[in-house]
């Protein structure tokens, strides 16, 4: 009886669970999650890390410049991807496609045939079902061989690749010849059915690193034939065409081994540390950052994004940011924002900018960053408050000078001065008179063109607020009345200037393009202005002559300045790292600028801050611009004067 039960003891029943997945099962699953994440755009991208049997693979997807999976087979046989300098994959040079898969082992190690065989099975499998028709890859044997197996299945087509490469050339592949014979091997064909082959050619020269500066990897020059049929060039054991001087194509490339960005890292670290928030800290002196004055920049670096003018206050105290170690970036700019106050309490311009030079406002140019209209706008608060936004003031005896004046404004004196007449142009209201315009009512009376009040353009964030609160305004009269402020003040200065005007003299100086003339030549009003009803009616009929002097001033310029100092100094670090990248981006660009000008330039095309992730995209083309420019410095040290190329 015990015999027995130790007989049944020693049995053993093993049960197979057909629910739960095979580690083969599970690395198409695997391949399949990843598959379906990829995006298949442009670039270089990890698809997923795989494990199989205790080792560990990665997926990764190319994709470059290519049609997709419809054309594999064009791009299979293009002579253009074949030969580009831009092709960063062994497999993309050899195969000629553009988008393809590509799994290697992720220790770099060796992968065996049988083995790449199997992942190359699974791969195949989870491309089916995940109808993801691009070629798919494995590494085979060492990564130094460059050898790999791959296969496509794109609806009926099914294409096995399979490469492998060898440092001992055969002495029958060293010219064109022989390696058309070894073509038509491969293909069965007798070499008398080649001729409707093209050939792209090329030859590499390398130089090493011995012999380059240290931060040089590796030069490149490539001199190439795009192109041509079989015969018409010929390259054989006796004889050679292939002459690399006679290319019609070179490409220089340099590897740059220089892999640090200190302007981008300068950057990223600068905005990174502003949004930290932090105690309150002591400013630096007043004149730090020479406010007094600005040199404006010939002209926008980069259209696409709104900076500054360069050379102004803001600049200044980005670029001593940018420099300053990371944790002092908040104390520099909190002192920046005091020495801001100092200044608009003492009433000292910040930016000492011309006024618009085609319409002579002051204020915000809405082309710039909203930071940098807010300095502008704080300046024209200073201009108006300091008595420059005003016309020439009048003296006592105003009245008895405008009697006098009035006869002989068309004919000076002969002894008057220019100062004398300018004075009495301030007197009277006016700028000067306009040419070949004259009175309607006194045809011996020029047209004057009036000293009008200084206009002042807002931000763009107090322009909406306007524009929200006029919505929000009941009543169409009182929208009018707001809207209309502004001509009419227009019409009271005119009205001065020029005594026994009519709105038709008004019009032809204000809206030439409503002043339209007949077949014989006599002006009259444009149809929307003829009408009664139009509005210019009636402000003209309410307008009194007052000149711009007398006037209440445009806006309220101490409330508008004290607005925008607060606004400085109430920006948290979230606001203020989004309103210095701009002001950042553009120092940093100015900086590689005079190390390389049409190359940053060319480079800055297209930036704009239309998306969601500009700001990383606009650190990405930093970064790349930096690398681009120290390589070309780097070269220059080879070739001096070959910048340009």
């Amino acid at each position: 009886m015990e015999e027995d039960l130790e007989d049944d003891s020693s049995e053993v029943f093993e049960i197979f669970d057909y629910t739960i997945a095979s580690p083969w099962e599970q690395l198409i699953a695997d391949m399949e999650q990843g598959l379906r994440r990829s995006g298949l755009g442009d670039g270089d991208q990890n698809l997923c890390e795989l494990e199989y049997r205790a080792k560990g693979y990665t997926m990764m997807v190319h994709a470059h410049h290519g049609d997709g999976a419809a054309g594999f087979r064009e791009e299979m046989f293009s002579l253009e991807n074949f030969l580009s300098d831009d092709a960063p994959h062994t497999l993309a040079r050899r195969f000629g496609v553009s988008q393809f898969i590509c799994l290697t082992h992720a220790d770099a190690d060796i992968i065996e045939a049988d083995e790449a065989n199997t992942l190359l099975s699974a791969l195949a499998v989870a491309s089916q079902n995940t109808s993801c028709a691009v070629p798919c890859f494995v590494a085979v044997h060492s990564p130094a061989k460059k050898a790999f197996c791959g296969m496509l299945g794109a609806g009926e087509i099914m294409v096995r690749f399979d490469c492998s490469s060898s440092n001992d050339i055969p002495s029958s592949a060293r010219h064109l010849s022989g390696l058309l014979d070894m073509f038509a091997a491969r293909l069965g064909l007798q070499p008398a059915g080649l001729c409707q082959v093209h050939i792209g050619a090329r030859f590499c020269f390398t130089l090493s690193r011995n012999e380059l500066p240290p931060e040089i990897e590796s030069v490149e020059l490539w001199t190439s034939w795009p192109g041509f049929q079989e015969g018409r060039l010929v390259e054989n054991p006796v004889h050679t065409d292939l002459h690399p001087m006679e290319a019609p194509l070179w490409c220089l490339k340099l590897h740059s081994s220089a892999t640090q960005r200190p302007l981008t890292c300068k950057l990223v670290d600068m905005l990174s540390r502003v949004q930290q928030p932090r105690g309150p800290v002591v400013g630096l002196p007043l004149e730090h950052w020479q406010l007094q004055g600005s040199k404006p920049a010939p002209c926008q670096i980069c259209p696409g994004l709104r900076g500054t003018t360069g050379h102004t206050a803001l600049d200044l105290v980005v670029d001593e940011l940018l420099d300053a170690p990371p944790e002092d970036a908040l104390a520099i700019w909190v002192g920046w924002v005091e020495c801001l106050r100092q200044r608009w309490e003492s009433r000292s311009a910040v930016l000492a900018l011309p006024p618009n030079p085609s319409t002579g406002a002051l204020g915000a140019d809405h082309s710039m960053c909203l930071a940098f209209q807010k300095l502008q706008l704080l300046d024209a608060c200073i201009h108006l408050l300091t008595g420059g936004g005003q016309a020439a003031e009048a003296t006592s005896d105003d009245d008895e000078l405008f009697e006098d004046a009035s006869d002989a404004w068309g004919s000076p004196a002969e002894g008057d001065s220019p100062p004398i007449l300018e004075s009495l142009r301030g007197q009277l209201g006016v700028k000067r008179d306009l040419p070949g315009l004259w009175l309607l009512s006194d045809p011996n009376q020029p047209l004057r063109e009036p000293r009008t009040r200084v206009q002042v353009v807002l931000s763009e964030d107090l322009v909406m607020e306007e524009q929200e609160v006029l919505l929000g305004t009941d009543g169409q009269e009182a929208r009018v009345a707001q809207q209309s402020d502004g001509l009419r003040s227009d019409m009271q200065c005119f009205k001065f200037a020029n005594p026994g005007a009519q709105l038709e003299d008004f019009v032809r100086w204000h809206s030439p393009r409503d002043w339209v003339q007949d077949d014989q030549g006599q002006g009259k009003l444009s149809e929307r202005m003829s009408s009664q009803d139009n509005l210019w009616h009636q402000l003209w009929s309410e307008s009194e002559p007052i000149r711009a002097s007398e006037q209440p001033a445009v806006l309220d310029a101490h409330a508008y300045g004290e607005a925008v100092v607060q606004w400085f100094e109430c920006l948290s670090g979230e606001e203020l790292a989004e309103q210095l990248f701009v002001p950042a981006f553009m120092v940093c660009t100015r900086r590689l600028i005079t190390l390389q000008e049409g190359l940053v330039k060319d480079g800055l095309m297209g930036l704009s801050a239309g998306s969601e992730d500009w700001m990383d995209v606009c650190c990405d083309r930093l970064g790349h611009l930096e690398m681009m420019v120290a390589e070309t410095s780097a070269l220059s040290k080879i070739w001096p004067g070959c910048g340009g190329l």
